[in-house]
């Protein structure tokens, strides 16, 4: 049975560390004793979570349900699959973030310090891990990037940023208010004492908990073994190291409220082009290879060997009545190609829709300007969804940036600036009524307004 993606479900709890409980909270505290139980308790949904993202991304790579399809009954059974994910994926991501994620001065005063934050992203390669993010955003409907204090500084740049892998890492949320980050963790293999290890690192805004599998200093009661981390009793204190920064290092970016990825309710539709594509092609094999059959032939059932060429040369031998005329005709039957070509063009179409990708076969009108030309193609739904998709992307980039300023300020190189004080920017088409631009540039210049302004 195929699996039903229905988007990526947040996982929640009740437990606070103290500085994050409000005036009248009863439930327990999420310190060193309870933190194992809260994460054991947030597994169901992490290893859903993480399931759908690893059956997603398979389709990302290829891996359709017609390269599962039982062949029997079939003579002909060629398996094509029409790469529409990767397509789409490549495609909405490029278009939402082709020119990066950029951070802007809100006030005059502060677009030096906010330049040097420019080039320190740019040191960290954060456009490259954008991609890569934005990537797992489509496909998945969640990306993770974490930012760490980096003590080596080989590049001058106080924090590293690293782009998480969706399938080891959960960020849990409030029962509360559930936009906001408890805690989280990512897990990963390693080694320790020489041998493979488990590793599971677990921030709150406060603390970081370290547990592998190798661990044998746990008071009692928790378990990693073959990366699956597990609670037995209730009696489980976690070592603790603080985390200084005062924010909870690893950010998760949603793709949208429900954590879809950008063409996971079109599945159904990929399956349906790729039998239709599969089966086209069948069609045209059978005909080749059709069987040829004689009428009007006396044959020797007794001949064996007759008999074995007869199968592997496709033919079929009728003796019919005696004085029957002898005829050979070959035995086929064929789909209506005009049927199985509107078939596969409505999917085609209602997949695009669906997807919010534009449709390349519209034809063109010979009054099109660009602007109708976007709206018969289409064009228009891609920005509805990079827009869509960027407003929540612009929310965890300003839980990055809060991060990014804490290490700054640990670190002595702080930049005098908070992230009230940027605006986070996803430029896309700059060509875009670009006549409109240059005529009220040209009408700022003349009024004499700063350079800057006009830019």
């Amino acid at each position: 049975m195929a699996t039903i993606y229905t988007g990526r479900k947040k996982a929640l709890t009740g437990c606070l560390p103290v500085e994050m409980q409000f005036p009248g909270y009863v439930g327990d505290t999420l310190d060193e004793t309870t933190i194992a139980r809260e994460v054991a308790a947030s597994l169901a949904v992490h290893r859903k979570n993480a399931s759908d993202h690893a059956g997603l991304k398979n389709i990302f790579l290829g891996e359709q349900a017609i390269l599962r399809r039982d062949p029997k009954d079939r003579r002909a059974d060629n398996r094509v699959v029409v790469n529409f994910a990767q397509a789409f994926t490549r495609d909405i991501t490029g278009y939402s973030y082709g020119s990066g994620i950029q951070y802007v001065a809100r006030d005059a005063s502060k677009i030096e310090a906010v330049q040097k934050l420019n080039d320190m992203m740019a040191a960290e390669s954060k456009n490259a891990i954008n991609k890569s993010m934005g990537d797992n955003q489509s496909i998945g409907g969640r990306g993770f990037i974490a930012a760490l204090p980096d003590s080596l500084e080989q590049n001058g740049v106080p924090f590293e940023l690293i782009d998480l892998d969706p399938e080891t890492t959960e960020v849990v949320y409030s029962t509360y208010n559930a936009n906001v980050p408890v805690f989280a963790y990512t897990h990963f293999e390693g080694t320790k004492d020489g041998k493979k290890a488990y590793v599971w690192k677990i921030w709150t805004a406060t603390r970081c908990y370290t547990v592998t599998s190798a661990d044998a200093n746990l008071k009692r009661g928790v378990m990693v073994m073959n990366n699956v981390f597990h609670l037995n009793g209730e009696d489980v204190v976690l070592p603790y190291t603080p985390n200084l920064i005062g924010e909870i290092p690893i950010v998760e970016y949603r793709n949208n409220q429900f954590g879809l990825g950008d063409w996971e309710c079109a599945v159904s539709l990929f399956d349906a082009i790729n039998s239709m594509a599969s089966d086209s092609l069948n069609d045209v094999e059978q005909a080749v290879v059709s069987y040829l059959a004689l009428f009007g032939v006396d044959f020797d059932t007794t001949d064996t060997e007759g008999l074995k060429a007869m199968r592997q040369n496709r033919l079929l031998v009728f003796n019919g009545a005696p004085g029957i005329n002898q005829d050979a005709k070959f035995v086929t039957s064929q789909l209506d190609g005009e049927s199985a070509n509107q078939l596969r063009a409505y999917f085609e179409a209602a997949l695009k829709v669906v997807v919010g990708i534009p449709d390349r076969d519209t034809g063109q009108a010979g009054s099109d300007t660009g602007v109708s030309a976007q709206i018969r193609t289409g064009s228009g739904d891609l920005e509805i969804v990079a827009q869509n998709k960027c407003l929540y992307t612009v929310a965890a980039e300003r839980r990055l940036l809060r991060v990014i300023l804490k290490i700054l300020e640990l670190s002595k190189k702080g930049l005098g600036i908070e992230a009230s004080d940027i605006d986070v920017e996803i430029p896309r088409s700059k060509t875009d009524n670009l006549q409109s631009k240059v005529q009220a540039g040209a009408t700022m210049y003349g009024m004499n307004m700063a350079l800057v302004d006009i830019a």
